[in-house]
């Protein structure tokens, strides 16, 4: 037989209960049967697990468009096991790893020009009246603001990140694969009494 004979396997009742005229499953083998392909026939007492994998018994079944002898079954092969899918890629933590430094990176900008915003603030009520003064203030004040609202929105990100890969797994098996590439998009916003940032991570 060649290697690129192709292989049907039916479950199906039993065969010789079946009406040959009306049953459908005994056309499609018929034709399956012209074409070429080798049958392999299964009842429902045929297939078990056994060890977390599939087993099935099989037999080569030949048909024939004849409603006195439309079958004829080989005896039974070896039990066989039945390749199963592939299990799911294992989870990337490299998302949740970068979201978190990039949040990590905020909160060290954000503490940096808090800083200089408060001491130009105490230089300012010490008598330091300049306008330039006044504009690294708020200067200051607003760029700590953005940078801990960056900050904190993607720190809560990267800690959804990392404790969601668990629960996923143990719930369900047929994960979704993550897509190769991440995008960041983060977007600050200026309002007269303040700032900040809304940032939406995509991967």
């Amino acid at each position: 037989m060649s290697d690129k004979t192709r292989r049907l396997g039916v479950v199906m009742d039993p065969i010789d209960a079946i009406k040959p005229v009306k049953d459908s499953t005994l056309a499609m083998l018929l034709e399956a049967q012209r074409r070429g392909w080798q049958i392999r026939y299964m009842e429902q007492a045929d297939l078990f697990v056994e060890d977390g994998h599939l087993h099935a018994r099989t037999r080569g079944l030949t048909v024939a468009d004849d409603p006195q002898r439309w079958y004829d079954l080989a005896a039974p092969a070896e039990e066989s096991p039945v390749d199963a899918p592939p299990p799911p890629e294992e989870k990337s933590m490299v998302p949740a790893y970068v979201t978190l430094g990039i949040a990590g990176a905020g909160a060290v900008v954000g503490s940096i020009f808090g800083v200089m915003a408060l001491q130009d603030k105490n230089d300012y009520d010490d008598g330091e009246y300049t306008t330039e003064k006044a504009d690294a203030v708020e200067r200051n004040a607003l760029i700590a603001d953005m940078a801990f609202g960056v900050a904190i929105t993607l720190g809560v990100t990267g800690i959804v990140l990392l404790t969601s890969g668990d629960s996923q797994e143990e719930s369900v098996k047929h994960t979704r694969p993550l897509p190769k590439k991440a995008q960041l998009h983060v977007a600050p916003y200026v309002s007269p009494y303040g700032g900040g940032a809304a940032a939406r991570l995509t991967f």
